[in-house]
């Protein structure tokens, strides 16, 4: 810490105490004869604040201490020589000098070493730092955000110091120490920094070097090297699985009727009114599941509608119907609009509603059939998929009557069906994402027609597992400290296999779900593995991979 000034005054009489002053707070300290050195003053007055002061924080302590006129007392000096008895002084606590002085010594931080701590939840760390401006070297040390000591030097001052000796530690307060970070001089160029936290097996050492033999008097930042792990190496190369489990059929991907094609087979209404209808465009397929007010089958089909009669005319009633299996037409609501996209049909009117067709007019018409889906029987755990329910027949025939205001009607018969559901692949999906996979865990649904599927990334240069929950739309990133707290938690419940409560996902009175474990070696204190379970109307899914190893450094 730079020294100034030292109080211009000399004393040599009996002391017997001063009187300190920090913010609001006044006590007077005893100090004896005055043969002590400031540094022991300095401490007594800590302990007294911490004591009597109510808005001394036990953690914080005092760094400096200051005559009543600002003059800087130096630790080192003797308490006789640079304060008389009974005079005021004032106490410059850590917090406000640290603050204080980080907005003048312009630091680059050269390295934080830090470990994180489970049984708290706050890390322990060192920070080393230089002031390029003072020509300083800065080391810190704290416990989760708070910064706890900050020491300062020049390189003189390390440069003879000790092998081995200790600049400075922190450490849990208690004689088994079960944590520390602590900071040794190792000559003749670097600092030696312990870092152990109390849910570490062992203290993380680093050095690093800040002198260099080639510019003397300067600091300089050298390498930085790890001389040993919080965690020994792992006793293992491999680690077995439990055998995946894996119920249900899988989704039918051929033997699908082929559509009927429009252009080659004209599509037209037959009936004794004049307006006709021509299908220009394949049925689009949706269900569409609202929750509180259940889930629809949707069909919507454009046509080219033909008004032949020289006079105009109105449709005043839209009638949609579908044939179930055994064969009755069933009626539906009808809708019409307009197609506006490949995906999209903008549909405001109702069966209802007056529909106007000038003499001799040529338009295009989009008509849509909605009925409900029996959500008792079958779900599907997405909001909008375009697949002709399982409780309807596939192929499904629909009909559309127009009736115009002579009474007469218009009719035209539509085909829908199904092709081979639009689910991924483990192939598909890296080809779409251009991107390889690590794992991929795939469940079936016959009824809806859908697949579960949770695609796993390895980033190997982040070393950090990137899972895509795909049900909840969730990116599940798990990285070596994630792993490492999962296996504490394990370690303190004397438990090999965990179920994670924040993945535990389930849908339409469970008939879809998701949940996912770690599995956990406690020789190794470590996560081998992760266990993904799914589950839909028709399957099961219950399957294991390891994680990678490189993950933990």
């Amino acid at each position: 810490m730079a020294h100034e000034h030292s109080n211009p005054h000399h004393y040599n009489i009996s002391m017997k105490r001063v009187k300190v002053t920090w913010k609001e707070t006044k006590l007077v300290v005893p100090c004896g004869d005055g043969s002590d050195r400031v540094s022991r003053l300095l401490y007594n007055i800590t302990q007294r604040y911490q004591k009597y002061a109510a808005d001394f924080d036990q953690a914080n302590y005092f760094v400096e201490l200051r005559t009543a006129d600002g003059y800087l007392l130096d630790k080192t000096d003797c308490i006789s020589e640079v304060i008389g008895d009974g005079e005021e002084i004032v106490a410059v606590d850590y917090r406000a000098w640290i603050a204080n002085f980080k907005k003048n010594a312009e630091l680059e931080v050269w390295t934080k070493i830090g470990r994180p701590d489970f049984t708290e939840n706050k890390d322990k760390w060192v920070k080393i730092s230089h002031s390029q401006k003072f020509n300083r070297l800065y080391i810190e040390f704290g416990v989760g955000s708070e910064a706890i000591k900050f020491q300062v030097y020049d390189p003189d001052s390390l440069s003879y110091q000790e092998p081995g000796t200790l600049l400075d530690e922190i450490h849990g307060g208690d004689t088994t120490q079960k944590w520390f970070c602590s900071a040794h001089w190792d000559p003749p160029c670097a600092i030696e920094v312990h870092v152990k936290s109390a849910s570490n097996p062992r203290a993380q050492i680093s050095k690093i070097n800040v002198l260099d033999d080639n510019i003397v008097g300067r600091f300089t930042k050298g390498a930085i090297t790890t001389t040993q792990t919080s965690f020994p190496e792992l006793t293992k190369t491999s680690y077995p699985l439990p055998a995946p489990i894996a119920d249900g059929p899988a989704l039918r991907m051929d033997g699908y009727a082929t559509p009927i094609d429009i252009k080659a087979i004209e599509v037209v209404s037959v009936g004794n009114s004049s307006v006709q209808l021509q299908q220009i465009g394949r049925p689009f397929v949706e269900q569409f599941w609202t929750g509180t007010k259940g889930a629809y089958q949707k069909i919507s089909v454009e046509f080219m509608i033909s008004n032949t009669s020289e006079a105009s005319v109105s449709v005043i009633l839209v009638v949609a119907e579908y044939m179930d299996h055994d064969g009755n037409w069933k009626a539906a609501t009808a809708w019409s609009g307009q197609k506006t996209s490949e995906y999209w049909y903008d549909m405001r009117s109702a069966h209802d509603t007056i529909l106007s067709f000038e003499p001799n007019s040529v338009l295009k018409l989009s008509l849509q059939l909605e009925t409900p889906i029996d959500t008792t029987k079958y779900k599907s755990h997405e909001n909008r998929l375009r697949r002709i329910h399982g409780s309807f027949p596939d192929p499904l025939q629909i009909r559309f009557t127009l009736t115009d205001q002579h009474k007469r009607n218009s009719v035209i018969a539509v085909q829908a069906m199904n092709g081979p559901p639009d689910v991924p692949t483990l192939a598909s999906f890296q080809a779409d994402n251009k991107c390889k996979l690590y794992h991929w865990i795939q469940c079936d649904d016959t009824i809806s027609d859908e697949r579960l599927y949770i695609p796993v990334k390895y980033l190997e240069e982040d070393r950090v597992l990137e899972i895509s929950l795909r049900p909840k739309s969730v990116i599940y990133l798990v990285d070596e400290r994630r792993l490492r707290r999962w296996a504490w938690d394990a370690i303190q419940k004397g438990v090999e296999e965990v179920w994670l409560e924040d993945v535990n996902w389930s849908i339409e009175d469970g008939a879809f779900g998701l949940q996912m474990a770690y599995l956990v070696d406690a020789g190794d204190r470590m996560v081998y593995g992760l266990k993904i379970k799914m589950w839909t109307q028709t399957g099961k899914v219950e399957e294991c991979f390891n994680v990678p190893l490189e993950i933990y450094g």
